[in-house]
Order: C-alpha cells, then structure tokens, then sequence
C-alpha cells in the first residue's frame, strides 16, 4: 500500500515510554501513557484503509480509544477548526475538527491482537472512511489549529492527490455499519471506478442479493439501509462493484455485521 510507510523507515517504538498528546488550541493539553491509553473505554472498529492508488483496501477490525473522548477532556478553543495528526516517524497529515471528532481512533489493536511494529505499534490514528494518507502509523500527537495546514501528503506536490482515476479503476470498500433505530441497520461504503465506466453495486448478505443501485463514476459514497432477520446474529455481507459497459470487469469487498 502507497502509504507513507514507504516514505520513512523507523526504528521499534518502546511502549514503555511512548506517549500519546493532544494540545494546540484546547485549555487543558493531555498527555497519555500507552497503559493510560489502554485504561479508557475501547470500542472496536471495522476500517477499510484504502491506498491513493486504489491497488489496495486492507479491511480490518480495530480497538481503540475514539478520539472524541479524548475531545472532551481537553476543552476546545473556539478558535479549532481543524487538527494536525502527527506519527513517530515526522509524518502528519491534517483533518477538519469535526471529521477528527466524528471519525477518528487511536487503535492499539487490530483483529484482536496487539499492532506489529509495521501495522504502527505502539499505536496508530486511523479515520475511517478517509484515504490511506489520513492514516497515522507510530501515532504520537494531535494538534488542533485554526484552519487546515500542513500535512506531509497533502503539503509535498511530489505525492499525488486521489483526485482522479487511472484507466482501468474499479475499486469497493465497505466501511462500516452504524444501527439506525433498534432493528435497521445502516451499511455504508465508497466506490472508486474510471469515469468511463458506468458503475452497479450489488449487495449479498448471507448468501440473498438484497438489490442493485446505480452509482456515479469517481469517489462516491454509498450506504444500504437493511433490517437483520433476527437480532443476536452474525451475517456476512459482500458488496459487489461491475462494470456495466461492454467489459463488465468487477470488484469486491467482504464485511461482517454481528447483531
């Protein structure tokens, strides 16, 4: 994956004495030990980390601390708009204040096991729903600031913005589910296709195609609105992309719900 792990190599971080801060524009800066860290309340996530190139989504469970708790011990300047993600290895990249609240973890664990040292041991930032660059490996500090700045991707016009498509793009991700009342539940995701193609989604939840929906070519979020048969489950749902030109070329991606 393009990510900018192939930008800088670092050496194995101590979790004994890494850290974890969260200042710039708040009244009370925060600063935490990874058993600190590990202390708050966690949540588990499935995130899908999609590369600039869209060669790679890497699906995975991770638990976490969801950054808005941390937001809510540190009393927020009025000023904040936005925030400063910032890894071990001098890496940032930048976030509006309300998509670092509404999205944002500070994930120590993926699939249940602890971080590898590649995955970003001790711990990373990850935001789902958001490109492979907004993803912070080694994470070490948030900074809020008064308008978006910086940002080692988005500020170095060697790297590439995933503005466009290259010929041939055809790529689906499924990047989460959240539960709209107590028996619907909401599933959303992005497709990524070449603006020639002219894009279908199917959706399979055990094995029964729910429906088809047209979709826009480029970036385009979507999401499915679906009523499990029976609470107490766990269902497995695959979200299939085509190409509904002449070549039909298609992509897929795999998700779990449990209810």
């Amino acid at each position: 994956m393009a990510t900018h792990q192939q930008i800088r190599s670092i050496p194995p971080v101590n979790r004994e004495v890494w850290a974890f801060s969260l200042g710039g524009l708040v009244r009370h800066p925060l600063s935490l030990s990874f058993a600190d860290l590990a202390a708050l309340p966690a949540v588990t996530q499935t995130v899908s980390v999609i590369c600039t190139t869209r060669q790679s989504i890497d699906t995975a469970e991770y638990t976490g601390v969801p950054v808005s708790a941390l937001l809510d011990l540190v009393e927020i300047d009025p000023g904040a708009q936005a925030a400063l993600l910032h890894g071990y290895d001098g890496y940032s990249a930048t976030l509006k204040l309300h998509e670092l609240r509404e999205r944002a973890l500070i994930a120590y664990a993926v699939n249940g096991q602890p971080l590898t040292h590649d995955q970003g041991y001790p711990a990373r930032i990850v935001v789902p729903g958001r490109w492979g660059y907004k993803h912070i490996k080694w994470g070490t500090r948030i900074e809020l600031t008064d308008q978006a700045r910086g940002g080692t991707w988005e500020s170095n016009p060697e790297f590439k913005h995933p503005q466009g498509n290259s010929p041939g793009d055809l790529a689906i991700a499924i990047t989460g589910h959240e539960h709209l009342t107590n028996s619907t539940i909401r599933i959303h995701g992005f497709l990524y296709a070449d603006p020639a193609f002219q894009p279908k989604l199917f959706l399979n939840i055990d094995h029964t195609v729910q429906t088809e929906f047209p979709l826009t070519p480029g970036q385009t979020a979507w999401h499915v609105d679906w009523t499990p048969p029976y609470s107490n489950g766990v269902f497995s749902v695959t979200a299939r992309a085509y190409n509904a030109t002449p070549n039909r070329s298609s992509t897929f991606a795999d998700y779990v719900i449990r209810t």
